[in-house]
C-alpha cells in the first residue's frame, strides 16, 4: 500500500508501540505497508518501508502479542527485506532497540551507531540472508 495508513496497520502498530501508529508521523507516496494476516483473515503483523538519506528503510515492524514467538517477524522481514531488493536498494537500514540486535543481525544486518538504547544497523543489499531459519 502505497502512502497509506491502513488501520489495520495502525492497530498493530498502537498495540505494539503505544500511541496512534507508526513511530514515523506520515506516510509518503514512496512508503510501502506490509501487513501479515492468519489462517482467519486476522492482522498479526505490520511493517514499513520508506526511501531516505540514500537508503531504504524499515520501520514500524510488530507482531502482536498473541502472534509472538510464531514466525511472523521473521516472515515479515524477510517479506520486507524481498521487497526493498525487488525496489532496487542498494543499502537497507534500520533502527532498532538494543535487545533485537540479535534478531537482525541474522539477515546479515550490522551495528552502524547506537543512541539511547536504539541502535542503527545496516545492510548492503548484497549480503541480505533471505533463507536464515526463525530460532
Amino acid at each position: 500500500m502505497a502512502g497509506e495508513r491502513p488501520p489495520d496497520a495502525d492497530a498493530v502498530w498502537a498495540e505494539a508501540f503505544g500511541g496512534n501508529g507508526v513511530p514515523a508521523d506520515d506516510l509518503d507516496a514512496l512508503s510501502r505497508v506490509a501487513l501479515l494476516e492468519d489462517g482467519n483473515g486476522q492482522v498479526a503483523a505490520a511493517g514499513r518501508m520508506y526511501y531516505a538519506d540514500g537508503a531504504y528503510w524499515l520501520d514500524g515492524i510488530a507482531v502482536r502479542a498473541a502472534y509472538r514467538a510464531q514466525g511472523y517477524g521473521d516472515l515479515l522481514t524477510r517479506m520486507m527485506l524481498d521487497m526493498a531488493i525487488t525496489h532496487g536498494a542498494r543499502m537497507i537500514r534500520i533502527n532498532t532497540p538494543g535487545d533485537c540486535v540479535s534478531f537482525f543481525k541474522r539477515y546479515g544486518f550490522r551495528a552502524a551507531g547506537e543512541v539511547e538504547g536504539v541502535a542503527t544497523m545496516e545492510l548492503r543489499a548484497e549480503d541480505v540472508r533471505l533463507t536464515c531459519s526463525a530460532s
